[in-house]
C-alpha cells in the first residue's frame, strides 16, 4: 500500500470510519498472520494473536499520533501480544494451514515447504525468533525492530546475526542427515 493511501485510510479510521479500518485490516491481514504464525508456530494461536491485535488497534487507533507510524505501531501490538501469549514456553512448529489461507496461494505453499525452517525458528529463543521473523519475513530494519521490541538497534543486529548463524547450522546439519 502506498504511503499516501495508507495515511488517508489511517486518518479516516482515526476519525471513526470503520470501512477505512476494514481496508487497513484487509491490507495487513496476510502479513500479520504470517508473522504471528512464525512467532507462535501454531495456526490457531496465530489467528488468535491477529484478532487480538486488530481489536486492540481498532479501539486504540485514535491515540495514534502519526499516520505514518501505523505499520510499526500495528506490529508492536502484534509482537507484544505474541510475547505475552508465548511466555517462556517454546512450542513445536506445525505446518497446519489456517482455513483462511487457501492451499493454492504462494504463502500456503511456502509454509508447507518450510518444515525444516520452522523447526530451526522454533529452536531460537522467543526474542531471537521475533527478530528473525520481523527482519527476514517482514523486511524490517534493525532500527524498526528495535523500536517495536524496545531494544537497542545494535543489540538487534547482533542477536539477528547469531540467530541466523544458529539456524544456518541447524539447516546444514539437517541437510547432511538426508
Amino acid at each position: 500500500m502506498e504511503n499516501e493511501q495508507l495515511c488517508i485510510l489511517v486518518e479516516a479510521a482515526k476519525s471513526g470510519d470503520a470501512d477505512a479500518f476494514g481496508k487497513l485490516y484487509a491490507a495487513y491481514y496476510k502479513s500479520l498472520y504470517k508473522t504471528a504464525y512464525y512467532l507462535m508456530g501454531d495456526p490457531q494461536d496465530a489467528e488468535d494473536i491477529v484478532m487480538e491485535t486488530v481489536a486492540d488497534a481498532y479501539t486504540g487507533i485514535r491515540a495514534l499520533r502519526a499516520a505514518q507510524a501505523f505499520e510499526g505501531w500495528l506490529y508492536k501490538i502484534l509482537y507484544n501480544k505474541a510475547r505475552r501469549k508465548r511466555g517462556l514456553i517454546v512450542r513445536r512448529a506445525t505446518v497446519e494451514l489456517n482455513e483462511n489461507l487457501q492451499a493454492d496461494t504462494p504463502d500456503a505453499e511456502q509454509i508447507s515447504r518450510n518444515v525444516d525452517l520452522l523447526r530451526a525458528l522454533d529452536a531460537l529463543k522467543p526474542q531471537d525468533r521475533a527478530i528473525v521473523v520481523l527482519a527476514v519475513c517482514e523486511g524490517y530494519s534493525s532500527a524498526a525492530i528495535a523500536q517495536i521490541m524496545g531494544m537497542n538497534p545494535n543489540t538487534v543486529r547482533s542477536r539477528q546475526m547469531r540467530a541466523l548463524a544458529k539456524m544456518r547450522a541447524l539447516l546444514q546439519e539437517k541437510g547432511e542427515e538426508e
